[in-house]
Parts: C-alpha cells; sequence; structure tokens
C-alpha cells in the first residue's frame, strides 16, 4: 500500500507502507488519530499532534512555529 507519489521510489524499490495500528494516549487516555508505518518509521499528521496537545502551527516571513493555541470557548 502507498499513500502517494511522494513516497514511490523505483518501481522495484518502492517503500514499504501500512496503516499503523499501534495504541496512541495522550495524558493516559487512548486517542484516535490515523498514523502510517513506512519502512518501519511511525508517521502521525503534525495538524493532528499538535490539535491533540493544544498547540498550533504559526507562519511568520517564511518561518513556521509551533505555538501554544489559544483555548476556544465553551
Amino acid at each position: 500500500t502507498t499513500l502517494g507519489n511522494e513516497l514511490l521510489l523505483k518501481e522495484s524499490d518502492r517503500l514499504i507502507t501500512k496503516k499503523a495500528t499501534n495504541k496512541l494516549t495522550y495524558n493516559d487516555a487512548e486517542v484516535t488519530l490515523t498514523g502510517y508505518t513506512i519502512d518501519g518509521d511511525l508517521y502521525y499528521p503534525l495538524q493532528g499532534m499538535l490539535d491533540l496537545t493544544g498547540h498550533a502551527l504559526e507562519t511568520k516571513d517564511g518561518v513556521t512555529t509551533v505555538t501554544k493555541a489559544a483555548k476556544a470557548e465553551k
């Protein structure tokens, strides 16, 4: 299984890619976030991890920084 053309090598050297099946927890609570194992390395989407931990990306003058997100009003 491949995720897209950006992960392909030569036809004979495709990366081994599969959906991650591990259990992911944050602050002792199980969370659902789709990740992938690519050639033995585990990847999760950055935005999903930032949302989970209450952080955000801020880009200014071509520099992207991880910042603490403002708390949403309930």
